[in-house]
């Protein structure tokens, strides 16, 4: 398929197969978007059980290459500590792309400075206090002892 008219792919992750009449209701569906799906719970189990254990157990392969053999990937094996650490990232980034996940990830993993400075579009523009939000003002005037996060003055 092309998208845009370049040869790029596009994403038919949340498409509407057979459906015909999504212009009609501005583009509206009744697909449900899952908050969490299996393959992220799995995810999830790699990657406490290789942080909690200094290194990638026999449960953390289990879980990580159900989702690689679900999308026809070979199997992980033999990696230390740091290899899958990165391996479950790489995985979650393709596993879940276009699912809101990726910007949570890079923030809990500390980051995000780092993938976002990366591309030039950000640089100049994402700074160190963007990793945190502003603290609403409304809760800084209900309590007097909270002031707003450094950079949002």
């Amino acid at each position: 398929h092309d998208f845009y008219g370049r040869g790029e792919p596009y994403l038919k992750k949340w498409t509407d197969i057979g459906r015909d009449n999504l212009a009609e209701r501005g583009n509206n569906t009744d697909t449900q978007i899952p908050i969490y799906r299996y393959a992220e719970i799995l995810l999830f189990i790699a990657e406490a059980e290789n942080e909690a254990n200094s290194g990638p157990t026999p449960e953390a392969y289990l879980a990580i290459n159900e989702v690689r053999e679900r999308a026809g990937i070979d199997p992980l094996s033999g990696l230390g500590q740091e290899q899958f650490r990165e391996a479950v990232r790489k995985e979650r980034e393709f596993e879940l792309a276009f699912e809101l996940k990726r910007f949570y990830d890079i923030k809990r993993w500390d980051i995000f400075m780092e993938v976002f400075t990366e591309y030039p579009n950000s640089q100049g523009n994402v700074q160190e206090h963007h990793v945190y939000y502003p603290i609403p003002q409304r809760e800084i005037q209900l309590n007097p002892g909270l002031g707003p996060n450094e950079g949002y003055n």
